[in-house]
């Protein structure tokens, strides 16, 4: 007779990550880890931070163990080089006294960084709910200085945010943000001057 499995046991196994499961976003068992007894819990929160903070998955079982050590650890988070984990990182302290800045600085970091396989999408999508000052000038410098569909994702956001648009990405006007992955530096400075002159804004900012 095969013995039952466990949560700690389920939890375990969900931490083998294959492509499927990448492709899917699959999570860690977070049901699993919630039924865990004490003595599983802190066995899991060593082998977690023994393995350190590489992706999101990591961030919510942390933030389900909920410690303080697991909690430094998604702090710590904040401040890494990958633009994805800051922005996982920030949104576990929402409702704290220091989650918008944090918040801002890491949809900023996402934005300098450009990445659409770090972050980016993510970054615009939290852009989108907190439009600060610093936001938008990350979103107009992205928009000037970003190659390709992330160039032209910052001005479909921008268009958005001033009330042009009714989506993060109109297909009205996708012909107008597809010319932001023009390889011409005249062509995408044009562009980019009409963007501002659309939205009433002074390209001499975004130097």
């Amino acid at each position: 007779m095969t013995a039952a499995v466990t949560p700690f046991e389920c939890f375990l196994k969900s931490l083998d990550i294959g492509y499927q499961e990448w492709r899917n976003a699959t999570g860690y068992d977070l049901l699993a880890l919630k039924a865990c007894n004490e003595d599983e819990r802190n066995r899991i929160e060593r082998l977690l931070l023994k393995r350190g903070v590489n992706d999101w998955r990591d961030i919510e079982a942390l933030a389900e163990l909920g410690t303080p050590e697991a909690r430094d650890a998604i702090r710590a988070a904040l401040k890494s080089k990958r633009a994805e984990l800051r922005l996982h990182a920030a949104q576990v302290f929402k409702g704290e006294a220091d989650y918008e800045t944090e918040l801002e600085e890491a949809i900023v970091y996402a934005l300098g960084k450009g990445n659409l396989f770090d972050g980016l999408i993510l970054g615009l999508d939290a852009a989108a709910k907190q439009p600060t000052p610093k936001v938008q000038d990350a979103l107009f410098r992205l928009a000037k200085h970003g190659e390709g569909l992330p160039a032209g994702r910052a001005a479909a956001m921008l268009f958005f945010l001033h009330g042009l648009s009714e989506a993060h990405f109109d297909m009205r006007y996708g012909d107008f943000f597809l010319r932001f992955g023009s390889t011409r530096k005249q062509d995408r400075r044009a562009v980019f001057e009409e963007l501002c002159a659309r939205l009433g804004a002074n390209p001499a900012r975004y130097p």
